[in-house]
């Protein structure tokens, strides 16, 4: 007995499917059957051929079964009692009995039928109804069938019949209990992971006559319903952890219902659907998005537990099925105080809200553009480390260190950085930010009024790169227009940076040597860190405010006068003991050789409204009704391969540098306009403290 496995494939000729794949081993075996017959010196008498899923259920009794017909050519299971029924044009083909004269009809039935032609050849008349199929017959090189042109094609049964008849063969149809097999698979049965196993049934073929006993409760693997009642449990367990939460959250709404103070900007389910979620948390990673339709990817930190992973949502936003998500999803609703309220400044508060949607526990924000790669016990050695440090508070002197951490702006650091890249002959174009080299030498004041300029500034669309050798397509006509604005109210973050100025040259300030702080806001850490988030949240809240978070915390940490430790381009945390190991570095995602921290992904926008008008900056997330992703890494354009396209280069890098020199004196203009109008309010303050002196 020869056996061989070989995946099966398909050849198809309009309705006509063959499991060529077996056909073609199954000639190998010929092969190798003849090459064995040529080796012993005699031939076989018989030739048996069987699906390698075949169940034998009884001996079978050769004598008997040539007995049934003594003059045929081979035999064949009849399954007239199959269900559904076969059709007059076919005939079973999972096993035949061919005497040794016939059997190179199934030997070679690949070479001779399949690849032959007569696949292709094989006809069938179909009923009017489509439920009957019936044989055709070639009659003048076209099969008919009563006179009738037999349009249907054959599937793998109906050509074996005929090639049968066209062979001259006499077929002789047997009870099952002749030729005892079913074609069985073996499935897992309940309960998951146990790994045992039952047989079903993959094809019945049962007979009238001379029928097979089956053994008893085995039936049809696709009638079976193992598996229903253990998916009934599992979906009634579900629902009722999914009825306990609802419990839960609602009598949490009513104990929040009396603590929280009425202008509370979160909305009470929220909080209370955030707190019962992370009961059993120690520590929390989440982020907040509000996008309408489906949100950028959310990739928390790796290994952490995903029922500790949060991401706080909109009611517009698409909600990926349970499988596809490593986090859990929790309803932002607005609240009576924040029904006016921005889409972009709404989407934020979760971020701002820490201390009371997570009380007691150590919060990581990460923003949605952040494809996370630290893990949390990473995380938490950077916190320790500068944060908490309870070794060095005694030396430092400072013992009221606000319990958050983040990582500077990168205007702070990347000139250092810069220099480290090329002493260490780093890749250039590895390093995001290096626009921010230009303001390194300013304050934190500054550059605080240098960001809001920038964000005034109107930036040209760039034009899309056009090389004539790549496409004959005509060139596109470039777009001049502007990006949005990346800010949803010009006219306020105009007069936010106003009246933080004004408020400097006042005696109870904050003056600008106050301001210390200027952070990329992507990324915060922190543990019941209310003393700065409650100011800070309110700071964001007020009507007069903009919707740039990174302002609003360089004012309310100046205001405050608080004291902090906060993290440059790359920190490794420092061991508690000398002879201890230093922790794992990391590092600004702007750092792409080195950063260990998250991967970006931004979400740029194809379109601006005036309600809700955004764009990406440091710290700060975008938001679109269609999402679309981009690196922000630079990429390395190759280099041209012919003259033509390098002069297409050439041309488009001169586009570029054209556009980049109107933005600069856009940005110029800008600058002296802000600069007028700082003037303007300081001469008007002079001009008040004269008049009152003279009263």
């Amino acid at each position: 007995m020869r056996t061989a496995y070989q995946p099966l494939t398909c050849l198809t000729s309009y309705r006509v499917w063959v499991t060529a794949g077996v056909y073609k081993t199954l000639e190998h075996l010929w092969d190798a059957m003849e090459a064995t017959e040529e080796e012993a010196g005699r031939r076989y008498t018989h030739t048996l051929v069987v699906r390698d899923d075949a169940d034998w259920l009884a001996p079978m009794d050769l004598n008997r079964l040539l007995g049934s017909r003594p003059d045929a050519h081979g035999f064949a299971l009849s399954c007239d009692a199959r269900v559904p029924p076969l059709q007059p044009s076919e005939i079973n083909d999972h096993a035949m009995l061919l005497t040794r004269e016939h059997a190179h009809f199934l030997g070679r039935f690949y070479s001779k039928v399949i690849l032959g032609g007569r696949a292709t050849a094989c006809r069938v008349h179909v009923s009017r109804s489509g439920r009957v199929h019936s044989p055709c017959w070639q009659r003048d090189g076209v099969a008919r069938r009563h006179g009738l042109k037999c349009v249907g094609s054959c599937n793998s049964e109906e050509l074996m019949r005929y090639a049968l008849n066209r062979a001259g063969l006499r077929i002789h149809l047997v009870g099952q209990a002749l030729l005892p097999f079913e074609r069985s698979s073996h499935i897992l049965v309940p309960p998951r992971g146990s790994g045992r196993t039952d047989i079903c049934y993959h094809k019945m073929c049962q007979s009238h006559a001379q029928p097979l006993p089956t053994p008893l409760g085995r039936g049809l693997c696709s009638t079976l319903n193992l598996w229903r009642a253990e998916e009934a449990a599992e979906e009634a367990a579900k629902k009722a952890l999914r009825q306990a939460f609802e419990a839960e959250v609602t009598r949490e709404v009513a104990r929040l219902a009396e603590t929280l103070p009425a202008g509370e900007l979160l909305s009470v389910t929220t909080i209370a659907e955030a707190r019962v979620a992370s009961r059993n948390c120690s520590r929390v990673a989440y982020t907040s998005v509000d996008v309408v339709g489906p949100h950028p990817l959310i990739v928390p930190p790796p290994g952490m537990d995903a029922s500790c992973a949060f991401a706080f949502v909109g009611p517009d936003v698409t909600r990926l099925p349970p499988g596809k998500r490593r986090f859990v999803y929790l309803s932002n609703i607005r609240s009576p105080a924040t029904r006016s309220v921005s889409l972009r400044l709404f989407s934020k508060l979760p971020k701002l809200s820490p201390h009371i949607l997570f009380p007691r526990k150590w919060t990581v924000f990460f923003d949605s553009k952040l494809q996370m790669r630290a893990s949390m016990d990473e995380l938490w050695e950077v916190y320790v480390s500068r944060v908490l440090q309870p070794w060095r508070v005694h030396n430092s002197g400072e013992r009221f260190i606000t319990p958050f951490t983040a990582i500077l702006h990168p205007y702070s650091w990347m000139r250092k950085v810069v220099q480290d890249a090329t002493s260490n002959h780093v890749p250039a174009d590895r390093l995001g930010g290096k626009e921010f080299l230009a303001w390194a030498n300013q304050s934190t004041f500054e550059f605080m009024q240098t960001e809001a300029r920038l964000l005034l500034t109107p930036q040209p669309k760039p034009c899309a790169l056009y090389n004539r050798t790549w496409t004959r397509q005509p060139k596109p006509a470039c777009d001049n227009g502007f990006k949005p604005l990346r800010v949803a109210n010009a006219s306020i973050l105009l007069h936010q940076i106003e009246r933080y100025v004004a408020l400097s040259t006042t005696v109870t300030g904050p003056h600008a040597d106050s301001y210390r702080y200027y952070i990329d806001t992507a990324l915060l850490m922190q543990r019941d860190a209310g003393v700065l988030f409650g100011p800070w949240r309110a700071e964001m809240a007020r009507t007069d405010s903009c919707d740039r978070d990174q302002i609003s915390f360089a004012h309310t940490t100046a205001r405050l006068r608080l004291k902090m430790r906060l993290l440059s381009g790359c920190h490794a945390p420092e061991p508690q003991w000398p002879a201890a190991a230093p922790g794992k570095q990391v590092c600004h995602w702007y750092i792409a050789n080195e950063s260990t921290v998250a991967r970006v992904r931004r979400t740029e926008l194809d379109g601006h409204t005036a309600a809700d008008s955004v764009a990406t900056s440091a710290g700060d997330q975008t938001r679109a009704t269609t999402p679309r992703q981009t690196d922000i890494h630079l990429k390395v354009q190759p280099k041209p391969r012919t003259r033509a396209a390098a002069s297409a280069a050439g041309q488009a890098g001169a586009k570029v540098a054209i556009l980049e020199k109107v933005g600069a004196l856009a940005r110029a203009r800008a600058m002296q306009l802000a600069k007028a109008r700082v003037e303007a309010v300081k001469l008007a303050a002079g001009g008040a403290a004269r008049r009152s002196g003279g009263r």
